[in-house]
């Protein structure tokens, strides 16, 4: 069983879709999540280098801040990935794509010295939640004494990697809150 159909009961949808308009339509959900955790604007980042923000150095992965101060100062670099063909189960194995995602994130967020973060959708799942994913037994802890605890854990490269309800982590953890808890970026 999934941890989908255990939470929320879904079944696999009888229909296609176009996978381009799902993604962008992922990416304008994940926008306004961000938003309404972080109290800041967030937009899809253009495909096809259309970004032409001041410090676009400063912008990667799917979503981002459209404050140009705030985006420098924000510590996440944002991939969102709405996919019928991942199964999240509470351990992550070896072998899961759900790692082939996390490395993307963390390959992104390193390139301009920010922390990953990875919003996970699955067909099926109820409109406007994800699983979040973030790196480390240490944030880890913290969001368990929060109330939070992880849905799916595993192990990506030596490194421990958790997926969180988001709406556990909007309602328990604003991110200003968070990010007391992270290390600074560069």
């Amino acid at each position: 069983m999934s941890i989908e159909h255990d939470i929320f009961g879904t079944a696999p949808r009888a229909k296609g879709i176009n996978s381009k308009n799902k993604g962008n339509t992922n990416e304008r959900v994940a926008a306004k999540w961000m938003e309404q955790w972080t109290g800041q604007k967030f937009a899809r980042v253009p495909q096809s280098g259309g970004l032409h923000w001041a410090g676009g150095a400063s912008v990667s992965g799917d979503v981002v801040a459209q404050d140009d101060a705030y985006r420098r100062d924000f510590l996440f670099s944002i991939e969102t990935k709405h996919r019928k063909d991942m199964t999240l189960t509470k351990n992550l194995r070896g072998n899961s794509k759900i790692y082939e995602f996390w490395r993307q994130a963390r390959r992104d967020a390193q390139s301009i010295g920010k922390i990953p973060l990875a919003l996970f959708r699955r067909d099926g799942m109820r409109s406007g939640v994800f699983i979040v994913f973030f790196e480390g037994k240490r944030l880890k802890d913290v969001l368990i004494q929060q109330g939070i605890r992880p849905e799916c854990s595993g192990e990506c490269d030596g490194v421990e990697l958790n997926g969180y309800l988001s709406t556990e982590i909007a309602d328990k953890m604003p991110y200003d809150k968070l990010v007391l808890y992270l290390p600074k970026t560069t």
